[in-house]
């Protein structure tokens, strides 16, 4: 079933669809992939591609999603077991903070504090 999912939502990022890819934005913003971080990976590079400066915009859905998606990549940071990976999720936070995406500073900054 994992595989069958995984390779569904890497279909939906890849598509043209807006609702389509808002919809896996959201499944990937509530944190809903346990498929692997590749996956998760996908899915914000992607976000941050279809969304980019939106996602700083409060009266956008995405900027909702946007503060989702910080959690799940400082999430995905902590368990990064390889230089890597984390110089990646590294990457993709310093795009959404760039950008100003809302929520990320916070779960940034929050991060330290647990």
């Amino acid at each position: 079933m994992e595989w069958e999912t995984s390779d569904l939502l890497a279909k939906v990022l890849a598509g043209n669809d807006t609702a389509q890819r808002q919809g896996a934005a959201d499944v990937c913003a509530q944190g809903l992939l346990n498929t692997g971080d590749e996956l998760v990976l996908a899915c914000v590079r992607r976000f941050v591609t279809v969304f980019g400066a939106t996602s700083a915009d409060l009266a956008r859905g995405a900027a909702a999603d946007a503060r989702h998606i910080g959690r799940l990549l400082v999430r995905a940071y902590v368990q990064a077991t390889s230089p890597a990976r984390r110089s990646e999720i590294l990457d993709l936070l310093d795009r959404l903070l760039l950008l100003g995406s809302y929520g990320v500073a916070e779960a940034v900054n929050g991060s330290g504090r647990r």
